[in-house]
């Protein structure tokens, strides 16, 4: 694995909340942490991606980290911050992306559409299965750690509608978006995604809860989903590229980055959640940089990293 660091410092320092993982104009993916904004350290860890798609990040419990994307060759990979990248035999679908979260013990889940179509589900040490599950060609899962341990994904069906494990929503999506799912404390999930109307709905396990937002996406970008015990936010991208926040906790709706933020045009925002239920979103802005802003702190500002067309970044607490 090659490994370089830029950096005024000497190093990367050591995680203490937030890390980013994105495909750098490089075509390398890279990752980055909130240390950048005092050492200005990132690291391109030299392995290629595919052009077109994007990384998936998720914080490990042993305090690492590990990162899925699909290779050059349209593989697999997982690079993890401890053992480095590992390229696994598993073909992926063109244009797609892959999603990762956390398991038990530092253990990693991936779930992905191979190049048959189909929903897979990869884990640490190579371990594979097809789910046997058909995805819409150009779209990627999402999967997120229930609390008792199992895994729930969520992802556009060939049909076209929106499915969560084995459960047929019948709900249309855009074509060439994917949606977004985050645990509950109850043991449920909550999945946002974009509907062929081009409208934010959400909804919760076993049709506990269909919501149509009446808030805009923009066209072919998809939202992202996080939960804080509370109620949950949604980030997405809205008219021009401009990014939202979508707030449900009981008190209502707020937009707090409003039209202020504006992302790349075809990219999508992503968020995590600190356990002082502070939000943080990152996405490619309009100069094709990557960009943080969190909800304590404020924008961060561009990091001045410079991102491949088309791509978008990901973002995870790192415990």
């Amino acid at each position: 694995m090659l490994l370089f660091v830029i950096s005024l410092s000497a190093a990367l320092s050591a995680q203490t909340s937030w890390e980013a993982a994105f495909q750098g104009s490089t075509g390398t993916l890279w990752v980055v942490n909130n240390s950048y904004y005092t050492s200005a350290a990132a690291t391109n860890t030299g392995l290629a991606m595919m052009a077109g798609t994007s990384p998936s990040i998720t914080g490990l419990t042993n305090g690492g980290y590990a990162v899925a994307f699909q290779g050059p060759t349209g593989n697999l990979w997982v690079y993890d911050s401890v053992s480095g990248g590992t390229e696994f035999g598993l073909g992926m679908m063109a244009g797609t992306s892959p999603a990762i979260t956390v398991g038990a013990g530092g253990t990693w889940e991936a779930a992905f559409q191979a190049d048959t179509g189909s929903l897979w589900e990869a884990e640490t040490g190579g371990a594979a299965k097809n789910l046997g599950l058909g995805m819409m060609a150009g779209t990627s899962p999402s999967i997120t750690t229930l609390t008792n341990g199992t895994y729930a994904y969520a992802f556009q069906a060939n049909t076209g509608s929106l499915w969560v494990n084995g459960v047929n929503y019948n709900l249309g999506m855009m074509a060439g978006t994917s949606p977004g799912i985050a645990a509950l404390t109850n043991g449920g999930y909550e999945v946002a995604f974009q509907t062929n109307t081009g409208y934010l709905w959400w909804v919760t396990t076993g049709d506990a809860d269909i919501t149509a937002t009446g808030f805009c996406v923009e066209k072919g970008t998809s939202p992202n989903i996080v939960y804080d015990g509370d109620g949950f936010v949604v980030v997405f991208a809205c008219g021009e590229g401009s990014l939202s926040l979508l707030f449900e906790d009981g008190g209502g709706y707020g937009i707090p980055l409003g039209n202020t933020v504006d992302s790349m045009a075809g990219t999508s925002p992503s968020i995590t959640m600190g356990p002082d239920g502070a939000w943080v979103v990152a996405y490619q802005d309009a100069s094709g940089d990557l960009f943080v802003t969190d909800s304590v702190e404020g924008a961060l500002g561009a990091t001045q990293l410079a991102m491949k067309a088309g791509t978008s970044p990901s973002i995870a607490w790192i415990p």
